[in-house]
């Protein structure tokens, strides 16, 4: 879903890993399974920390894996052999 909808589009990195964030936090409507006196709690309470750590660790692990990918880019990259001049 994230390939075909999101991955594609032309926004800024850090805008992209925040929708991933909310898709991986769309686990929360699985509260509505449990039973209804238990909803509304579980609702104020742990889905605003669901959604919240989802976020801030989808920044996280793009920033980590943006930063992996330019260490490894500038390792690949040809260097100049130094050009003897007579």
């Amino acid at each position: 879903l994230w390939r075909l909808t999101i991955k594609d589009l032309d926004m800024i990195k850090w805008q992209k890993s925040v929708i991933l964030g909310v898709f991986i936090s769309v686990q929360s409507v699985g509260i509505f399974f449990a039973p209804t006196h238990m909803q509304i709690s579980i609702l104020t309470g742990l889905v605003p920390f669901i959604v919240i750590s989802s976020i801030i660790g989808a920044l996280i692990i793009n920033h980590l894996i943006s930063g992996e990918l330019s260490s490894s880019q500038r390792q690949r990259r040809p260097k100049s052999k130094p050009q003897l001049t007579t």
